[in-house]
């Protein structure tokens, strides 16, 4: 019902999008671009790394892709992305030869070592010819989505996992997706609005909360809106941390005066192959986990194709 509102809100919505996250959502962030290449234009990534870091290991997903980067396949990440778009399994990689990416890693990060994020950067490189890689490794910030006003001391580590280092992360790789943004303003709580998520999939085997978030700026009433989905960290969905991420990013106050919806999806815990709400990036939903069919990546995308859709209307 609540979805039903939120389209009801916006009269119009572009059928490509951007996305962004931290940690494993940082990682499904760069999953998430390279299957669905034709649909999002621009890729944020977060303390996140190359497509199929884990080679569908969990050992390698808690070692080669965090904390030892020595051990990470920098080479099979590639071959695995070239293989699956031959087989049409992700969409043509000569898509991301346009994209826009923003890679970000604090340099005091202990969680997912700087070096990971650094073959993001290389991952990257070898596909995107004509378009912007940004990166920024400077930030003295432990692991978090780093802001310029919200939580925690920048060096600290902990939940919920947003720190603030005078550096507005959410503004750098808006408005490198979007040039010419509005100045950002705060946003109104009462237009961030929560939808059921089990209207676009089976959100049991996904390991996905029944409530999703979503934003829709007070401008989305009258005039056509961009579309954002922002994916959350380990420990940081609502169920952990409350409406802490959906609502501090920065994401918000710059969506509000630039008219861009932002989609907030949500995982729940389970206890033996999810217990702290990640994002899948190694296998736990099933082998296809990096492929367009994955049973977290389809219901993400169907969820980016119903709100913008004009069987809406």
């Amino acid at each position: 019902m609540l979805l039903i509102l939120v389209v009801g809100l916006c009269t119009s919505l572009v059928s490509s999008f951007t996305v962004s996250g931290l940690s494993s959502g940082g990682f499904f962030s760069t999953q998430f671009h390279v299957a669905f290449s034709s649909s999002v234009t621009g890729a944020a990534i977060i303390a996140g790394g190359p497509y199929y870091c884990s080679q569908g290991s969990q050992t390698n997903a808690e070692i080669a892709c965090m904390s030892s980067p020595a051990l990470l396949n920098l080479n099979a990440c590639i071959n695995e992305a070239q293989k699956n778009a031959a087989a049409g399994s992700i969409d043509s990689l000569t898509n991301l030869a346009k994209a826009s990416v923003y890679i970000f890693s604090g340099s005091r990060d202990t969680v997912v070592n700087p070096g990971v994020v650094k073959d993001t950067v290389q991952f990257y490189q070898k596909f995107v010819t004509s378009g912007t890689i940004v990166s920024n490794f400077t930030v003295p910030a432990e692991h978090s989505w780093v802001t310029n006003s919200y939580k925690n001391k920048c060096a600290y580590l902990g939940s919920p996992y947003m720190n603030n280092c005078n550096f507005d992360t959410s503004g750098a790789f808006l408005n490198q997706f979007y040039p010419n943004l509005n100045p950002k303003t705060v946003f109104n709580p009462n237009n961030l609005l929560t939808f059921d998520q089990s209207t676009y999939g089976d959100i049991s085997s996904a390991s996905m909360s029944k409530t999703g978030y979503v934003y829709v700026p007070t401008g989305c009433k009258s005039t056509t809106c961009n579309i954002h989905i922002a994916f959350h960290g380990c420990q940081q969905s609502a169920e952990t941390v409350g409406k802490d991420f959906v609502s501090y990013t920065g994401l918000n106050d710059w969506a509000e005066s630039n008219n861009i919806v932002v989609i907030y999806p949500q995982l729940t815990t389970e206890m033996l192959k999810n217990p702290e709400g990640c994002w899948d990036f190694w296998g736990y939903t099933g082998n296809n986990f990096a492929l367009k069919t994955g049973k977290q990546m389809s219901i993400v995308y169907s969820m980016s194709q119903k709100v913008p859709g004009v069987e809406w209307f």
